[in-house]
């Protein structure tokens, strides 16, 4: 069906893999971040060389187009370098985007890593590896508060320095919450002092140790909304904004007309797997689904798991199903599963809903 703006919102085509995986290949942490949603500890999680390199293959043979590699630290692993190595032998030039997040720590000591990074960026001929680091405050005492390590600012900054340096592909991002929802602009600023041409703003969920004391409300999601579609015009060609916040984009005209836009990725597009095997719909998840460790491949999971099929009727959903945006936002799956224990709930985050209720 189409709306009278003629925006496509029909049920969308499974992609035969997803198209995006991540996989959380450690929860050791060398910070204690409020917001956590591994609840990572120093000691943590994580499997051997040749069960992560197994769980790798299977990955490879999924052939997503993009690889997020996460934690935890990721830099914590010793074997990082082997990884990202054993990626390119197998796929070469058509390995997947590969995104490794960090909060840039020990990027210091991780200078071979680096150049790792960018010899095989050489090799692909376009940059399929890249660093994103965490920079939740503008403010140095509060994102060393946020992160519970005294110095993280400064370690993030050199991180930052040692990257760009290096020529490999950066990204800073946050995640916005009541304790730094105040910070937006001066963290803007500090992106663009750095000259870094990426800015994301990642999804708070309440799990691990992030607790809903930080969410923002459903109106400060909907200041939220407004400082973002005014900051991606104000600097448009300066620096890119980018959103895992799916329903900000549901005014951003050209997303709701492309086919391919579902709003949730959650089962449509995009798999997680757990520091442990365990395969939940995304890493904010506390929700398991399967195991990478099994004899199954990843895309019989993707086709046949009774999760992955439920979150896909989204007509089903008690409340998002009735929604007019259902096939372009169908609410955050993990933010429902967070609050109301389902993956088909409502998402009581979203403006739309949230104004719904106060009428009531």
């Amino acid at each position: 069906m189409k709306n009278p703006k003629g925006i496509l919102l029909e049920k969308p085509h499974l992609p035969e893999r997803p198209l995006q995986i991540t996989f959380d290949i450690t929860y050791r942490c060398n910070a204690h971040c409020i917001h956590c949603y591994a609840d990572a500890s120093s000691k943590g999680t994580e499997l051997d060389t040749e069960t992560t390199l197994e769980i790798i293959d299977k990955i490879i043979e999924a052939r997503p187009l993009v690889l997020t590699i996460s934690g935890g630290e990721a830099l914590l692993r010793t074997d990082l370098a082997d990884i990202l190595w054993h990626i390119y032998d197998s796929m070469g030039t058509a390995m997947p985007q590969t995104t490794m997040g960090t909060n840039g720590q020990i990027v210091p000591q991780r200078k071979e890593l680096l150049e790792t990074i960018r010899t095989i960026n050489e090799k692909v001929g376009v940059p399929a590896v890249n660093l994103y680091v965490s920079i939740h405050a503008a403010d140095p005492a509060l994102h060393d508060h946020i992160m519970g390590v005294k110095g993280a600012f400064d370690k993030a900054l050199r991180a930052v320095e040692l990257i760009q340096a290096s020529k490999v592909p950066l990204s800073i991002g946050v995640t916005p919450m009541q304790i730094n929802f105040h910070q937006l602009d001066d963290i803007l600023d500090l992106a663009l002092s750095r000259n870094i041409t990426v800015l994301n703003l990642s999804q708070f969920v309440p799990t691990g140790k992030g607790l809903k004391q930080y969410d923002l409300s459903p109106q400060q999601y909907g200041e939220l909304l407004k400082w973002y579609l005014s900051k991606k015009k104000e600097y448009k060609g300066r620096i890119i904004i980018t959103t895992h916040l799916h329903y900000l984009s549901l005014h951003e005209k050209h997303l709701l007309d492309y086919k391919y836009f579902y709003g949730c990725a959650e089962g449509w597009f995009h798999l997680a797997i757990k520091a442990n095997g365990d395969i939940t719909l995304c890493p904010l998840m506390e929700l398991t689904i399967d195991t990478a460790l099994s004899e199954d491949n990843i895309l019989d999971i993707w086709h046949n798991n009774p999760v992955l099929k439920t979150v896909r009727e989204r007509d089903r959903f008690p409340v998002c199903g009735s929604c007019f945006y259902r096939w372009k936002c169908g609410g955050c799956r993990c933010v429902a599963y967070a609050y109301t224990g389902s993956v088909t709930g409502e998402d009581v985050m979203c403006p739309i809903y949230s104004e719904k209720v106060e009428q009531k």
